[in-house]
């Protein structure tokens, strides 16, 4: 049986059988930032091999079109389109309708002190519903996605150990051949996002300087990632990197960024995003945590060498090792 507590903190355990998910029809909500939510998908992956009879993952609708990239995944419901946000206020009954399904189990990765979120959930879909705080309190407690998982009972899966399958549209194929200006061969280029969600996470532009003068010097070309964060920097960073190889992707959708990834030979970034997105597309490169920690929030797979501000002088020889093992 699943335990009674309605609010789980990540210091504590809540233990999901594979017998409490089999055949039922469960929610997970995680409202956040790209990278949080892309760290979600090994805790979305066991439970849907736990053969659900449906898994619904509420989710950011700014990152619904890039995850339904991604097989294995049920069903990616924007927070938007389900009117998320009213759960949150007073319900009467009757009063709001909602297009949600029933569910059998919620679990909401939120902050719900009053325990409104919840009630409302279960108001609105009839599930037994928990909230765990979605940001463990403390370094030391191994990587967040292990922590994750260990709310789950025998899932066999580690975060260093998970893997995902990118499936890039058509449509998206058109539009990174014709930004990029190739065919169908593989082009030697190296992505580099310069910025992050948080200036206190980003390293000076500088250091990126040097390492794609490295990367253009061994005959890549260069794809530079600007989003919206990037954006009151973007001539400045512009100006840096202004080869005549170089593409800049300002503001591309996420999904068909990520497909312009794929043909990418490695990666440069800081804790970001799209750091993220580089490891689960399972690029060699180097990522650095300036003020945060890679062995908690590091991205997922074993690609991405993460560096602390005490370890950027590593970096030359490091990108130096990349461009020799692919070939250049």
């Amino acid at each position: 049986m699943i335990c009674d507590s309605s609010k789980i903190n990540m210091g504590r355990k809540l233990i999901l059988k594979r017998v409490d998910i089999e055949g039922q029809r469960i929610a997970v909500f995680r409202m956040g930032a790209l990278g949080d939510t892309l760290l979600f998908f090994p805790l979305l992956r066991v439970l849907g091999n736990w053969n659900p009879l449906c898994l619904d993952w509420i989710v950011d609708g700014r990152w619904k079109s890039l995850l339904t990239r991604f097989s294995g995944f049920q069903r990616i419901l924007s927070a938007e389109d389900v009117g998320w946000w009213k759960l949150y206020g007073e319900l009467e009954d009757g009063a709001v309708s909602f297009p949600l399904p029933r569910y059998d189990h919620a679990l909401l990765f939120a902050r719900d002190p009053e325990g409104r979120l919840a009630r409302n959930m279960e108001k609105v879909t009839g599930a037994r519903t928990w909230t765990v705080d979605p940001l463990p309190g403390e370094e030391g407690i191994g990587h967040v996605v292990d922590v994750y998982l260990n709310l789950l009972e025998g899932t066999g899966m580690q975060a260093s150990e998970f893997d995902a399958r990118f499936v890039p549209t058509d449509p998206d194929l058109f539009f990174v051949r014709k930004e990029l200006g190739f065919g169908n061969d593989l082009p030697l280029c190296w992505s580099i996002h310069p910025g992050s969600g948080s200036p206190g996470k980003n390293m000076g532009v500088d250091i990126f300087a040097r390492l794609a003068d490295m990367i253009e010097e061994r005959g890549h070309r260069l794809l530079v990632i600007l989003g919206p964060a990037e954006m009151d920097r973007a001539e400045e960073i512009q100006n840096r990197f202004g080869g005549e190889q170089t593409v800049f992707a300002l503001n591309w959708p996420l999904e068909r960024l990520a497909a312009a990834m794929t043909f990418c030979r490695g990666y440069i970034g800081n804790d970001s995003g799209i750091t993220h997105l580089a490891g689960l597309l399972r690029l060699p490169g180097i990522a650095f945590f300036k003020s945060t920690s890679p062995e908690m929030w590091g991205p997922l797979g074993k690609t991405i060498r993460c560096l602390n501000s005490d370890s950027t002088q590593e970096a030359p020889g490091i990108l130096a090792d990349l461009l020799s093992e692919s070939g250049r």
